[in-house]
C-alpha cells in the first residue's frame, strides 16, 4: 500500500494589508504532497472577466520527501471586493481527476 498523504489544495484569500496598503488583491492556490512537480499545472478562472495572469511559486521540496507548488493571481482590489468567484484547477498527472478550488470575498 502506498503510505505516502493525500495531495492537498488549498486557496487562500488576499491580505489585508495588500488590500488596504497596494491595493493589490493576490490570492494563492497551494498543492501539497505532490509525488513529482513534473507536468503539473494550474489554471484559472473567474465568473466573468478577462482571461487570468498567474505566477507560479518555487517548487519545494518538503521534509516527507515529497513536493509543494504554488500559484498566485494577481488581482486588483476592486476585482476582489466585487464579490466575483475566482477557481483555482490543479492537474496532477497521477491523480486523474484535477482538484479544484474556489474563493470569493465573503
Amino acid at each position: 500500500p502506498d503510505d505516502r498523504p493525500d495531495v492537498e489544495v488549498t486557496i487562500t484569500p488576499p491580505s489585508l494589508e495588500d488590500l488596504y496598503l497596494s491595493q493589490n488583491a493576490n490570492i494563492t492556490c497551494l498543492a501539497v504532497n505532490l509525488k513529482s512537480p513534473e507536468d503539473v499545472k494550474f489554471s484559472w478562472s473567474r465568473d466573468k472577466g478577462q482571461a487570468l495572469e498567474a505566477t507560479k511559486g518555487p517548487v519545494v521540496k518538503l521534509e516527507n520527501g515529497l513536493y509543494q507548488m504554488s500559484s498566485t493571481l494577481k488581482l486588483c482590489a476592486d476585482e476582489w471586493n466585487s464579490g466575483e468567484k475566482f477557481t483555482c484547477t490543479v492537474n496532477v498527472p497521477d491523480l486523474g481527476e484535477p482538484i479544484v478550488r474556489s474563493i470569493r470575498k465573503d
